[in-house]
């Protein structure tokens, strides 16, 4: 992911080789078009030199500020045909018969511009490429080509966030806080709003391993939301939690948005994609199925699954 603060360059030119300028690059430094591993990129439709990445430029006279640029973005990975990840399996060959190699071509061409104040949820059913696409535009899973730009690091909110669990709440409360960039008297500052927050008073002084999932997850999101974010990327947080809790989560989300951050809700709860969006972008099979207004798309999603 390449950080950037002026956008003109990047919706102007061409992405890719044979483009005005130079290539855009990621974070890997891969120039789009080329693989990791040295081969062909997949394949994607030509564009004019001089037009703006496909979904990616704004509409005449629009005076947006845009933050994230996703251009034509390709994620795959190789997996064993047992379903184990290639990684992982490579310390247990000693008494198993390797199987063959699978590549999976998790997200397939997907361009579009996010928006200051925008609140985009991402739907889409399990598998379709959701997560991998937040956690390329996060900077965490490598894409095989094409390019994100963004103007500041983008913060990735998830059930599955590291705290440590042997900790008690409350050191992870100076864990969690020192690892957003606040200093200690800053995170003592706001220590007692994030436990109101996640509503753990009597329980904060407990190791975070005897909590709940609920508990769990509404510290961490406390934490998280402690900070004014520009971009905070939301992965399935407001799925746990009662129905109160996910209100005020909601809440701080329009907040965050409201105050010139930009958010990315990856949500199956279509009930908090409508609640909270401002904007909804569809994800079917790695492709960008559909981007629009939240009652539209929330519709068509709605439609496809009868």
């Amino acid at each position: 992911m390449a950080e950037v603060t002026n956008f003109d360059d990047v919706l102007r030119r061409e992405p890719g080789p044979g483009g005005e300028g130079p290539a855009p690059r990621h974070m890997s430094g891969q120039v789009p078009g080329e693989r990791r591993d040295g081969g062909d990129a997949p394949a994607s439709p030509e564009r004019p030199a001089d037009s703006a990445p496909a979904g990616t430029g704004p509409a005449a006279g629009d005076s947006r500020r845009p933050v994230v640029v996703v251009d034509d973005l390709h994620v795959t990975y190789k997996v064993y045909s047992s379903g184990k990840a290639a990684g992982a399996a490579e310390g247990r060959k000693l008494f198993t018969r390797t199987r063959g190699l699978r590549e999976v071509h998790a997200v397939k061409g997907v361009s579009f511009t996010a928006y200051e104040n925008e609140s985009i949820g991402i739907i889409g059913s399990n598998g379709s490429g959701k997560s991998t696409l937040m956690r390329t535009i996060v900077g965490l899973t490598p894409p095989a080509s094409g390019a994100v730009y963004a103007s500041s690091r983008p913060n990735l909110l998830g059930v599955g966030a590291a705290l440590i669990p042997d900790l008690s709440g409350d050191k992870n409360i100076t864990l969690g806080g020192l690892a957003l960039g606040y200093t200690r008297k800053e995170v003592e500052a706001l220590r007692e709003e994030i436990v109101t927050f996640a509503e753990l008073e009597d329980f904060i002084d407990l190791p975070m391993k005897t909590y709940s999932s609920g508990m769990s997850a509404r510290l961490k999101f406390a934490i998280a939301a402690s900070k004014q974010h520009e971009i905070l990327i939301v992965d399935e947080a407001l799925a746990v939690g009662d129905a109160r809790f996910r209100q005020r989560s909601e809440a701080r989300i329009r907040e965050i948005r409201e105050n010139a951050g930009t958010v990315f809700l990856v949500s199956h709860s279509m009930k908090s994609i409508l609640d909270t969006c401002s904007r909804v972008i569809w994800i079917n099979k790695g492709v960008l199925e559909m981007d629009g207004e939240p009652d539209i798309v929330v519709k068509a999603y709605k439609e496809s699954k009868k």
